[in-house]
């Protein structure tokens, strides 16, 4: 009993690490394209660049802007997620604890009886 409920405890564990990496990896592109976005603003617009001149810098940043919103969409789905397993962590560690403590009790429970074996016997 107490195996499974270190098992079952370890799995939901590996499962918010993975939702963790996730949402990490999320806000660190969103981290990019927010720094990628100030670059632009920060760059010197008097550049003869023809891509500039043709418009492209702002078909970027539409595009940046969706992203944005993409990723955004993604990460809240992925704290919806962690939310969801942080419940079921929750319930894994009670169990893995409840299992500790009978099997405990149990060790306890066989060394009196043991004890009292060895002084009834004696």
């Amino acid at each position: 009993m107490g195996e499974v409920a270190k098992l079952r405890l370890q799995v939901v564990q590996a499962e918010m690490n993975d939702l963790v990496n996730q949402a990490n990896g999320l806000r660190r592109n969103l981290d990019q394209l927010v720094e990628s976005k100030h670059a632009l603003a920060r760059a010197d617009r008097q550049t003869d660049d023809p891509a500039l001149a043709a418009g492209a810098d702002i078909r970027w940043q539409k595009w940046a802007d969706q992203r944005r919103a993409a990723i955004n969409t993604e990460l809240a789905q992925v704290m919806a997620r962690q939310d969801v397993c942080r419940r079921r962590l929750k319930h894994a560690f009670g169990q893995d604890q409840a299992a500790d403590q009978l099997l405990a009790q149990q060790i306890v429970e066989e060394q009196v009886r043991r004890r009292r074996k060895i002084d009834y016997e004696s």
